[in-house]
């Protein structure tokens, strides 16, 4: 169990009132990884949802025989990440790989959808931050794939 004032200065959960902040404080755990541990792996069961409380995780989609992969976001302090664990089929759509020493909070996802069925608002809150997670990145894609796109038709051999 973590200690309220430890969410406080994370942005993940500005919107919660204290009393919500305490029921999210006594399911959640703090945690510590290593640069270069991942925390999950892409196409595994998603059975908890992180938030970083300092360090850097790099959330990517590796070819099992690679270790090249395409980043879908660098997760800072405050971010809130593993989101498919509230999701069904609850299974991890990309590898979190630490980029530095790294501290997050953990919530097991069959203790947070509990929580949020009982607390309706915390449960929309939580939700409307995984909504804006998830397009987020996919704006982020956007761009990526626009910029391949425009990239790959300047080299283009023109029709003649």
């Amino acid at each position: 169990m973590i200690i309220t004032s430890e969410m406080e200065n994370i942005e993940t959960f500005s919107t919660f009132s204290a009393k919500q902040k305490k029921k999210i404080a006594l399911i959640a755990k703090k945690t510590k990884y290593k640069k270069g541990k991942k925390v999950y792996l892409s196409k595994y069961r998603a059975g908890r949802l992180f938030v970083v409380v300092k360090g850097k995780v790099d959330l990517r989609l590796f070819d099992p025989t690679d270790e090249v992969g395409i980043s879908f976001g660098i997760m800072r302090s405050g971010d809130l990440f593993g989101a498919a664990s509230l999701l069904k089929p609850q299974e991890y759509t990309v590898t979190a790989l630490c980029k530095k020493d790294s501290e997050f909070l953990v919530m097991e996802s069959n203790d947070l959808i509990d929580l949020m069925e009982k607390d309706k608002d915390l449960g929309f809150k939580l939700m409307k931050k995984v909504a804006q997670v998830y397009f987020d990145r996919y704006e982020r894609s956007k761009k990526q794939m626009q910029a391949m796109v425009k990239t790959m038709s300047l080299i283009a051999v023109p029709d003649v």
